[in-house]
């Protein structure tokens, strides 16, 4: 799968890069999702953010007109709105346990990539 890492921070491209053996191909941008920074995302499969909160209404839709499949969260407490609104506009979103060391972390992402690069719609 091809993927981006949104708002991610050193360690934790070290510790996704360990778990990911050369599986999946990973972009790392440092900031926040936003419009003008989206197009990195183009020719991605999935999305990793940090925060939910960073998306909206437009940027969602945008988000699925570039092809991107999946969502995955590492936010301690996902907006329930920003989940309605991506599973209605058909974008799953899964989430990783934030109390987790970075490590664990990167491994439930790689795991959460090898599931979806099974077929996951």
């Amino acid at each position: 799968m091809k993927a981006i890492a949104y708002s991610i921070q050193n360690r934790e491209k070290v510790s996704l890069v360990k778990a990911n053996s050369k599986r999946h191909e990973f972009l790392f941008i440092s900031n926040d999702l936003n419009e003008t920074n989206l197009y990195f995302a183009r020719g991605k499969d999935v999305l990793i953010l940090f925060k939910l909160e960073t998306l909206n209404s437009d940027l969602l839709k945008q988000i699925k007109r570039i092809g991107i499949k999946l969502i995955i969260s590492r936010d301690h407490n996902p907006s329930l709105e920003i989940l309605e609104l991506a599973n209605r506009i058909g974008i799953p979103v899964k989430h990783v346990q934030c109390n987790w060391s970075d490590e664990k972390k990167a491994h439930q992402i790689i795991n959460i990539l090898d599931y979806a690069s099974d077929g996951l719609p």
